[in-house]
């Protein structure tokens, strides 16, 4: 299974769709906040938190286990849960964008 199948962990039904929008929701308003220098923020800010937050939720270890798969390396298991975050984020932006999910 190619990258995990992480597009299809975030898009199949059991996926807690609405708290993680919530939840980007929220680290984008905190994160704006912060951000003094009027520059645009990055995806990367917000996958990497999100990566923090997919690791500790536990769903996709369980969703990839259960696919027969295993990941024996803690630097391959960040990289897999940072390509989740950027997951989640680009269907966020993609359904903020169709009017699928509003700010």
């Amino acid at each position: 299974m190619t990258t995990y199948a992480l597009k299809s962990w975030v898009d199949r039904g059991g996926f807690p769709r609405k708290q993680y929008f919530e939840l980007i929701d929220l680290y984008l308003q905190k994160l704006n906040a912060l951000n003094t220098t009027g520059d645009a923020l990055s995806g990367t800010q917000v996958a990497t938190m999100l990566a923090a937050t997919v690791d500790g939720e536990g769903q996709l270890l369980y969703y990839i286990l259960n696919n027969g798969q295993s990941i024996d390396d803690e630097d391959r298991w960040f990289q897999v849960c940072l390509a989740a975050g950027w997951a989640i984020f680009q269907r966020y932006t993609r359904e903020v964008e169709n009017g699928k999910w509003s700010t």
